[in-house]
């Protein structure tokens, strides 16, 4: 049977790496955001487009908020340093 993820040890290059990708979501959520609202902006001259765009935008951050909340259940560090 395989242990469950969060009750494996946590060693310190996993720990290490998954801080560097929650940084990096992070900054992906950041910058799909600004798309996001740029193309809801944008939607009033080409509804269809702009609303489409979003709405696939809208999905990719939610995605990213999906993996970093499962990485921060794995990886359960001080967030603050």
């Amino acid at each position: 049977m395989v242990p469950d993820a969060a009750a494996r040890p946590v060693i310190a290059a996993d720990a290490a790496q998954a801080k560097l990708f929650d940084e990096l979501l992070q900054a992906e959520i950041v910058e799909l955001e600004e798309l996001a609202r740029a193309a809801e902006a944008r939607r009033s001259s080409r509804r269809e487009t702009g609303a489409a765009v979003a709405a696939e935008l809208r999905q990719r951050i939610a995605e990213a908020h999906r993996l970093r909340a499962a990485l921060r259940a794995r990886f359960p560090v001080n967030r603050g340093s």
